[in-house]
């Protein structure tokens, strides 16, 4: 079990940290105002933006072990800029892992060092549209070869999660949403499908404050669950779950202020003459500094 610890901690850091930050609109100017009254959510990319994120989750999983639950804590910083804008309003972005430590009750010295040392420094780089989609992306760099092929497989899962803005403008309290089926880490042996339906909804946008931050606060809520004849390692897995948080953005400076969020994952896997149920309970928080770039 100590594998599926540190593969799934490393998959939420990376999605959590990729899903607050799509949804920032960098440096320049408020987003336009529709005719209607709504909002048209568009990013506008400024070369040279940069600034760092720090997140921490904390999963506790229960069922994994008889009668005790296990609790471990994920703590990472993250470097974040944007390195080219292009005429068709797209941009190329990258992001850093300066840091990151997990920690845990029963974690193994060994497979910490390996996912502390394998992944600090990965760098992730990726070309986004002006609604949030990633249209092409780059091979991680800077990942020890012991940590390649599970990287590998979750930054293919953190690009299917990218969330993708609305076509049309969105008034206060208005929401939009996404289906999908997730390819979790896929090519590793840890991948499986998952069906994901999102809602988001437009809570607060402005006024401006002090200092040129101008806000957005965008609400997330998820809900999740294996297809059936889903299977993890040769043992059927049936898995639901739901998530609910809020991001609050910078919409003139292109960074995530602040972004919260709590879920729970159940996992019923069968195994040769018994049953698993898994419970996860996950909580993250993000928190972004900015540097005024140019």
């Amino acid at each position: 079990m100590h594998s599926l610890r540190w593969r799934s901690a490393l998959v939420v850091t990376l999605i959590f940290a990729r899903g607050g930050y799509l949804h920032a609109q960098p440096h320049g100017r408020p987003p336009p105002v529709a005719p209607t009254g709504g909002t048209v959510l568009r990013i506008t990319y400024v070369q040279g933006y940069h600034g760092r994120y720090v997140q921490r989750t904390t999963q506790t999983i229960e069922g994994a072990q008889p009668g005790r639950s296990v609790t471990s804590v994920t703590r990472s910083t993250m470097d974040f800029e944007t390195v080219a804008v292009h005429p068709d309003g797209t941009a190329d972005e990258q992001m850093r892992v300066a840091e990151m430590d997990v920690t845990g009750e029963g974690l193994p010295p060994a497979i910490r060092a390996t996912l502390s040392h394998g992944v600090t420094g990965a760098t992730y780089a990726y070309t986004q549209d002006a609604r949030g989609r990633i249209v092409s992306r780059r091979p991680v760099t800077g990942v020890s070869d012991e940590m390649r092929s599970v990287v590998d497989g979750v930054t293919q899962s953190v690009d299917q999660m990218s969330p993708v803005l609305p076509v049309g403008p969105i008034a206060l309290g208005g929401s939009w949403h996404e289906q999908k089926t997730l390819h979790i880490a896929p090519g590793t042996a840890m991948g499986m499908d998952m069906n994901v339906e999102v809602t988001y909804t437009l809570r607060e946008l402005g006024p401006e404050r002090p200092g040129g931050v101008h806000p957005a606060v965008i609400g997330v809520a998820m809900t999740l669950g294996t297809p059936a004849g889903t299977s993890l390692q040769g043992m059927a897995v049936q898995g639901h779950g739901t998530t609910t948080g809020e991001m609050t953005l910078d919409l003139w400076h292109g960074c995530v202020l602040h972004s919260h969020s709590t879920g729970t994952m159940s996992m019923h896997v069968a195994i040769p003459g018994s049953t698993l149920d898994i419970v996860t309970h996950i909580e993250n928080t993000l928190d972004g500094t900015p540097s005024r770039g140019p």
